[in-house]
């Protein structure tokens, strides 16, 4: 009797074709599972997808920054090949992997990892573990560490700036297979703060708020167990009338609002905290970068027609309704009216669509979950067309008005874009302008009332008006532009009219004080049910696309063990600081003894200690 191959054969089916369903398509195809993919959109991508509309001009749900702590989003962005990406002078100097492989010597020892080749000749006497560093002369480090056993130094981040410094060029064979990595910008994305009240020079941390923002920001880092409270604080509540003005604006409109995306209402403490955190490790050349053409151009297209010469079955323009189980495991699932099954199943949905396919399917315990994670971001996307090029003279320049009711944040896209991209309108469109409102609930200026309030055309109306309120935003461009000058605006397809109000269709998730507690693990306890998405638990502990890949990829790993299969890179967010580690440690045994925040007792022990030496 012939032995059953334990995995080839297996199926999975993903229900959900958005960056968390992409990616688990992309780790468990290269592992020789049958995927199949079930969209009720016409395209892929999710909430990041774009499209052109008949006229040709680009539009998506947000213009989309790329953080460098998007360690997950990079891993798969470089192993999606693309067939051409914007001419580029950076490429360096490319060596063969024949030639790295004649550099094996303490004399001269080369080594190659994730395409880019590195002289650590320098280095043999100062490494850590003496000669074996020899063992990757001429080989991939990937592999030798593997092989070693020393995976981890691919997560540690003094191996890899340490790795850097001995940097010579990159592999000939990497350069001759673009990735959709290669279609990010070079330079990172400059924001200019507006604020006619509050000039930019001044729109910073003030000197004497520092002192506060330390205390309260080293209470969340040298905190674990206890975050759980902080989850639940509002970081706008607590900063609000402790520090000044100006080093309000910095961290709530600009940095909580073009950072992370979140209306300060319900932005949670520990979020902002974490989030600034994160961009600390990162200096300016190394912050936030955009795609050089749409989302779903430079990125999502050329991924999906990866995955489909890979052997994965796309199916757009269906929709999951109802979902079978015996109570121990998924039998089954309805698609327009027809089962379809597999061995596993993925449902990588927004939680608001979840909700309902698992109140219709019997799921009691894991529907009121989601359904307590399901809180409404309205956030409102929209695009502006100018007939002139509207001129900034800084390069890469984002644009945040922070005085606008609805903290609207925008960039120019042609300046980050291929040279000649079609902004539409047969080239009648020089300057394309693409935003967000943050907080589109504050009242506007013409109609005195929340975004959602308004039909498209009142918001278009009010955000053009809140824009060109802005004495700061017509000083900062060159040319003179007036409101005459736009010939396209729109609110993003998302969004429709009903009643007189603006209802989303497809409605943003994002982390709050009322919902952190909620976020779900990627497997449940029927045993081939997975979930998986940027709601999920992860390390980034940040909604971002770096949560939605690192869901994807916790989530096959999830399957891949499941099936004894050699699991997917994942890059850890978890902190790696051992000294920090240790503090964490010892808030969690304060915690447990109902006892206040370490650095509560620490500075209370200080103060102690000095009246004691008084006395």
């Amino acid at each position: 009797m012939k032995k059953k191959c334990p995995y080839i054969l297996m199926k999975v089916n993903i229900y959900g074709c958005g960056l968390s369903g992409l990616t688990v398509a992309h780790e468990l195809v290269e592992k020789g599972f049958q995927v199949e993919i079930f969209e009720k959109a016409p395209i892929g991508g999710g909430m990041a997808r774009s499209f052109r509309y008949s006229n040709g001009v680009p539009t998506e749900h947000s213009w989309r920054g790329y953080a460098p702590f998007y360690k997950n989003v990079f891993d798969i962005m470089k192993r999606i090949p693309v067939k051409e990406t914007c001419p580029r002078d950076d490429f360096g100097t490319y060596y063969s992997i024949e030639e790295v492989k004649k550099h094996t010597t303490k004399d001269s020892l080369w080594t190659y990892y994730k395409g880019e080749v590195y002289d650590v000749t320098e280095f043999i006497g100062s490494h850590p573990g003496g000669s074996l560093i020899l063992n990757s002369g001429g080989k991939n480090l990937e592999q030798v560490w593997g092989d070693l056993g020393y995976s981890w130094h691919m997560e540690n981040p003094y191996v890899m700036k340490t790795l850097k410094k001995y940097k010579i060029g990159k592999l000939k064979e990497g350069f001759q297979s673009k990735t959709a990595y290669d279609n990010l910008n070079t330079d990172s994305l400059k924001l200019f703060i507006l604020d006619n009240s509050v000039s930019e020079k001044k729109a910073s941390i003030k000197i004497h708020d520092i002192p506060y923002l330390s205390y309260i920001f080293s209470k969340v880092l040298f905190s674990n167990k206890r975050r759980r409270d902080y989850y639940k604080i509002s970081f706008d509540k607590l900063v609000k009338n402790k520090i000044s003005k100006s080093s309000y604006r910095h961290l709530v409109d600009f940095v909580s609002g073009a950072g992370f995306g979140i209306d300060k209402k319900s932005l949670s403490y520990a979020h902002q905290v974490l989030f600034t955190l994160k961009f600390f490790k990162y200096n300016q050349k190394d912050w936030v970068k955009v795609l050089n053409k749409p989302t779903s151009e430079g990125w999502i297209e050329p991924w999906i027609s990866f995955l489909k010469n890979k052997g994965v079955k796309f199916n757009f323009n269906v929709s999951l309704e109802r979902i079978k189980h015996d109570g121990k495991k998924v039998e089954y699932c309805v698609v327009n009216g027809t089962r379809v099954v597999a061995e596993e199943h993925v449902f990588a949905l927004d939680p608001y669509s979840l909700n309902q396919i698992l109140k219709r399917s019997n799921f009691p315990a894991l529907q009121l979950k989601i359904e307590k994670l399901s809180i409404i971001n309205n956030q409102i996307s929209f695009r502006l067309g100018l007939r002139k090029k509207v001129k900034i003279p800084t390069k890469n320049a984002g644009l945040i008005f922070v005085e606008s009711p609805y903290n609207i944040t925008t960039y120019l896209q042609e300046d980050h874009w291929c040279s000649g991209t079609n902004l539409g309108m047969n080239g009648k469109i020089k300057s394309l302008m693409s935003g967000t409102l943050i907080t589109p609930y504050y009242p506007g200026v013409i109609y005195k009332k929340s975004g959602t309030s308004l039909t498209k055309q009142q918001l278009l109306e009010e955000i053009i008006e809140q824009i060109f309120m802005s004495k700061d935003f017509l000083n900062v461009v060159e040319n003179k532009i007036t409101k005459e000058d736009i010939i396209f605006k729109e609110i993003f397809s998302d969004w429709e009219e009903k009643n007189g109000r603006l209802v989303s269709k497809n409605v943003k998730w994002v982390n709050n004080t009322l919902n952190q507690e909620y976020r779900p693990l990627g497997n449940t306890k029927y045993s081939n049910m997975f979930l998986t998405g940027g709601h999920n638990l992860t390390t980034v502990d940040v909604w971002t696309m770096e949560s939605t890949v690192e869901s994807g990829k916790i989530t096959s790993n999830m399957i891949l063990e499941k099936y004894n299969k050699k699991k997917a890179y994942l890059y850890s967010h978890s902190e790696k600081n051992e000294i920090i580690k240790t503090i964490q440690k010892m808030d969690d045994f304060l915690y447990s003894l109902g006892l206040p925040n370490i650095v509560n007792v620490l500075f209370i022990i200080v103060i102690i200690y000095f009246l004691l030496r008084r006395v």
